[in-house]
């Protein structure tokens, strides 16, 4: 029988409180009876739940050590927002503009989310919710 790595148990101890040697050997009626399997079952529940979350905690700690916080626009902003990879007709992306805009936001939405609308009176008129992480500032040349 395979040990979880996190919880150090085989999962049919943790679900009846024994580990069987053969699949003929589960009499689930006795084995619920006595009283010593029973405390020795809660006790490797008990002790797998203080583990599952330990190794939860630690996972946890090892994502958010490397990612940044959300960059938040006001209102009025100029930022340029990223366009997706895939462009048709194209087989490589190299030469296309990663970015498009200057687009103007105008709200800051809950869930690191900005509404944007674009400058431009034209066909390529930009409107809607974008992610902050395909965000950029604007920052004029002039």
């Amino acid at each position: 029988m395979c040990l979880n790595s996190t919880t150090g148990k085989s999962p049919s101890e943790l679900l009846y409180g024994f580990r069987p040697r053969l699949k003929y050997d589960i009499e689930l009626t006795n084995i619920l009876a006595d009283s010593d399997r029973l405390k020795t079952f809660d006790k490797n529940r008990n002790k797998a739940l203080g583990k599952i979350n330990k190794t939860a905690k630690a996972t946890k700690k090892r994502y958010d050590k490397n990612r940044l916080a959300a960059i938040t626009f006001k209102k009025m902003d100029m930022v340029l927002v990223k366009k997706s990879p895939i462009i048709k007709g194209l087989k490589s992306g190299k030469l296309v503009q990663k970015y498009m805009g200057p687009v103007r936001v105008t709200a800051a939405l809950p869930n690191d989310r900005h509404d944007v609308q674009s400058l431009s009176k034209g066909r390529r008129r930009l409107r809607g919710v974008v992610a902050s992480d395909r965000l950029k500032l604007f920052k004029s040349s002039l």
